[in-house]
């Protein structure tokens, strides 16, 4: 069973025949105490049947948003993809909306009007999963873009490809301001426009600081052909990125 960070912890129990354990698991990214207030939020008691009946009833209401006219073996297909389209973005925050600062950021942050999501496969989801959830769960996808927002102004730039509650190299273009403006676009409000504004700029147009920082994720790949052509020739490599050709 695993705990906080990189710590394994193994047990075992000497059971006698017909015996069984009940057990429940709580986690946190920031610390054994809020992993027990996690715990104590989400599974106050030891009543099984209570957890799996709730957790089919959210599961019903999260997949009937979509209700299709196919035959049994299409709509098993279709409600295993969208079902697989919720398990990321995934919140990181605790349920007093605490989580570890973006980007090694070195404290403890508070989520205090959202939930944090973290692990934003942004160059496969910008496409269709925050469209979908635009229109699906427009609440959840404005907790998205308050995390994206977050993310930018903990480590100074908005992230290409957060994962790990990191930045990554990943891929070239800025597909959390294409998440942000198709948001904005459908009526979603209620994050900081103007900073939001402030970091995608700050993305289009200028680098970090030191390269360093360019290889730990920070600032758009290829940026110097974007600013003079527009667009990236074949002739440019890319470094630090995902290949683009």
């Amino acid at each position: 069973l695993r705990t906080i960070g990189c710590r394994l912890l193994d047990f075992s129990f000497n059971l006698k025949p017909g015996e069984s354990v009940l057990a429940r698991i709580g986690s946190s990214f920031t610390s054994l105490e809020e992993a027990r207030a996690n715990l104590k939020s989400e599974i106050p008691g030891w009543d099984l049947q209570r957890v799996e009946e709730q957790s089919k009833t959210e599961w019903n209401q999260a997949l009937n948003k979509i209700q299709i006219q196919a035959s049994e073996a299409q709509k098993r297909i279709f409600y295993t993809a969208l079902y697989h389209s919720m398990q990321l973005p995934r919140i990181f925050s605790d349920a007093d909306g605490s989580y570890p600062g973006f980007a090694a950021e070195g404290k403890t942050e508070t989520a205090k009007d959202f939930t944090y999501y973290c692990d934003f496969s942004l160059w496969d989801t910008f496409r269709a999963l925050h469209p979908m959830l635009t229109i699906l769960d427009p609440d959840r996808e404005l907790d998205m873009v308050k995390s994206l927002i977050a993310k930018g102004k903990q480590g100074g730039f908005m992230p290409i490809y957060p994962a790990w509650n990191s930045y990554t190299s990943e891929m070239v273009g800025d597909h959390a301001s294409t998440v942000i403006v198709d948001a904005y676009f459908k009526r979603i409000r209620g994050f900081d426009q103007a900073e939001a504004y402030r970091l995608m700029k700050q993305n289009a147009t200028e680098m970090p600081a030191t390269y360093d920082q360019y290889v730990d994720g920070r600032g758009r790949r290829g940026l110097s052909s974007y600013l003079k052509y527009g667009f990236i020739p074949l002739e440019d490599p890319v470094t630090d990125g995902a290949p683009v050709h």
